[in-house]
């Protein structure tokens, strides 16, 4: 009751046109309806793949899974990497509006609630958000990375690690390279202290 009541209170404006909204995201429904939700997508990598409406039932995986597949069993995503997204996430990384992190991360649950009514979504043990190198973190105040697990977190009560895993290496920003610079680029960038084993 509380939160409804201090919505009506608060109102919130929307964080993409500026309208106030009573909804609990802070994004008016016609926004979050022209956002670019990843509806097919690689079952291992989360890949978009195009609509093919007599696949739609079966278990899909892209070309490149099939002939080489990743190290890590399925990749879960909740949009494509295009506008206003694109604008978003620069908008959070490079001028602090953490409205957005908040934003993906109760998007992301929404998301992940319908999917697991639809397909038993196996939820983590824990959430590893990747880590900003010190150098990168003290400069940038905050890491997205982080803000956007935290709703999750709390939602599903999966604990935070925010230890195991740490980068060692100050890489250059993966927003100014292409798919193969960017895998070449955080090789032997971070560093493992805990086992995660059976996990």
């Amino acid at each position: 009751m509380f939160p409804n009541l201090l919505m009506r209170l608060l109102p919130l404006n929307c964080v993409l046109c500026g309208m106030r909204s009573l909804r609990p995201h802070n994004i008016c429904l016609p926004c979050e309806n022209n956002l670019p939700i990843l509806s097919h997508f690689c079952v291992r990598c989360a890949q978009y793949l195009p609509v093919c409406p007599s696949l739609q039932s079966t278990v899909r995986l892209c070309g490149q899974c099939l002939i080489d597949p990743p190290p890590f069993d399925h990749a879960f995503a909740l949009l494509k990497y295009e506008a206003p997204v694109t604008r978003m996430i620069a908008v959070l990384k490079f001028q602090q509006k953490l409205q957005f992190a908040r934003l993906f991360g109760d998007l992301f649950v929404a998301k992940i609630k319908t999917a697991s009514l639809r397909q038993s979504v196996v939820l983590p043990d824990l959430i590893i958000p990747v880590p900003l190198h010190p150098l990168r973190l003290k400069e940038r105040g905050f890491n997205q990375a982080l803000e956007i697990a935290r709703p999750i977190s709390k939602y599903f009560k999966i604990p935070l690690d925010i230890a195991g895993l740490t980068r060692i290496k100050a890489t250059v920003a993966q927003s100014t390279l292409d798919l193969p610079e960017r895998k070449k680029n955080v090789q032997g960038a971070f560093a493992v202290s805990r086992d995660y084993k059976g996990a």
